[in-house]
């Protein structure tokens, strides 16, 4: 069961293509169902427009509404975007991700960092973001907290982002296959093709 903060993108997609011709048996959970006709698990806990804060509120609820046994988690761009607090959101990502491990123990977490933004005042605040972001997940590893990190900032080129911060196919292709390479690890090893 995979699980993570914006799965209505189109990285899910090319994520659930790289499970399937892997043979791996998976279930995305999420308290909302996209209607994409281009993915066959619709289910996603995606939140346009939530920043930490927001997210922190309402993580315990989806949670507990849909347990998973690894979450993916990638949160800051908008809080970027609305310049909000940005000298506390290293903070409040730490303390969302105790908030995550306390609820769900049993459950890993990769944390993602942020894309980029193809305007140089936002990437250098989303460059400042991410710097701090391995330092948060080491500690918590160090804890005994099963969190890992996947950097994202380089797998997507600022040429594909049409709108300067949402990528298109070739970006979310990127993003999807950079999460399936993070997210195997974690996974039991698929069933043995059979011979024909």
């Amino acid at each position: 069961r995979c699980r993570r903060s914006r799965f209505r993108r189109g990285d899910r997609i090319a994520l659930e293509r790289a499970l399937i011709a892997d043979r791996y048996s998976y279930n995305f959970v999420g308290t909302q169902a996209s209607s994409g006709a281009l993915i066959d698990d619709r289910d996603h806990e995606g939140h346009p427009g939530y920043r930490i804060d927001q997210m922190a509120i309402e993580v315990n609820g989806w949670l507990e509404a849909k347990p998973a046994d690894v979450i993916l988690l990638m949160i800051g761009t908008n809080d970027v975007l609305q310049n909000y607090q940005l000298a506390t959101a290293p903070d409040r990502l730490s303390a969302l991700i105790d908030q995550v491990t306390a609820k769900a123990p049993n459950s890993d977490v990769i944390v993602s960092t942020l894309i980029p933004i193809d305007n140089p005042d936002y990437d250098q605040k989303v460059q400042a973001f991410n710097a701090e972001i391995p330092g948060i997940v080491s500690a918590k590893a160090a804890a005994g907290k099963r969190v890992s990190l996947i950097d994202m900032y380089p797998v997507v080129d600022p040429k594909d982002l049409p709108d300067g911060i949402h990528p298109n196919l070739t970006g979310y292709n990127k993003m999807g296959a950079a999460w399936y390479q993070s997210l195997k690890p974690h996974l039991p090893s698929p069933p043995a093709a059979t011979p024909r």
